[in-house]
């Protein structure tokens, strides 16, 4: 493997547990919504907030899946930005969840659920953990593509950089049309030995 094809796969695997991480943060807080309406619970933002990142978390991590059909630095900046997004979107899901208490007789969310009959302790442990790998996934595949996408910015400037052969030829070249003696229908002459 190259250099970056090492760095490029384990930021794929991290983008494979964003993702799976996400779909299930969906169903889980989609879940919680449904129960919270059911009991008339009014802050549903507590929930919706993770539940809107989670499906923009799943959407992005799909869409970085292009990423290594275009393996530029420019696309692993922009999913860099996305990352940081969704990192940002994490902790305010996780401000959000503040009230979060580990006890399930303490927890305002368990004890509004548990009016409408159904038990729920597991399931909010389940969300704030999520959030909480969510958090850590997408700090690591933020700082994983900037560092990416650096090398590859680094290793294009590398290539790009003429040697002392595109250099001289360059420099020829420019002699040829500054240079009044040099007709353009006349034999060049050898040079002296």
């Amino acid at each position: 493997m190259s250099d970056t094809g090492d760095e490029k796969f384990v930021l794929g695997i991290l983008r494979f547990f964003e993702f799976a991480f996400g779909a299930s943060l969906i169903g889980v807080c989609a879940w919680l919504h449904e129960r919270l309406a059911d009991a008339r619970y009014y802050n549903l933002y507590r929930i919706d907030v993770t539940l809107g990142f989670s499906v923009a978390a799943t959407f992005i991590s799909a869409l970085a899946a292009l990423t290594y059909i275009f393996h530029s630095a420019g696309t692993q900046s922009v999913m860099g930005i996305f990352d940081l997004v969704l990192f940002g979107g994490y902790i305010a899901s996780a401000v959000v969840f503040s009230g979060f208490s580990a006890k399930c007789s303490s927890n305002r969310f368990v004890v509004v659920i548990q009016t409408v009959g159904s038990t729920s302790c597991g399931t909010v442990r389940l969300a704030a953990a999520g959030i909480i790998i969510q958090i850590l996934l997408f700090l690591c595949t933020a700082i994983l593509s900037f560092h990416l996408a650096e090398r590859l910015h680094r290793r294009r400037a590398a290539e790009v950089v003429p040697s002392s052969q595109a250099h001289e030829q360059k420099r020829w070249y420019g002699r040829k049309r500054s240079n009044p003696d040099v007709r353009t229908g006349a034999p060049a002459e050898a040079p002296a030995v």
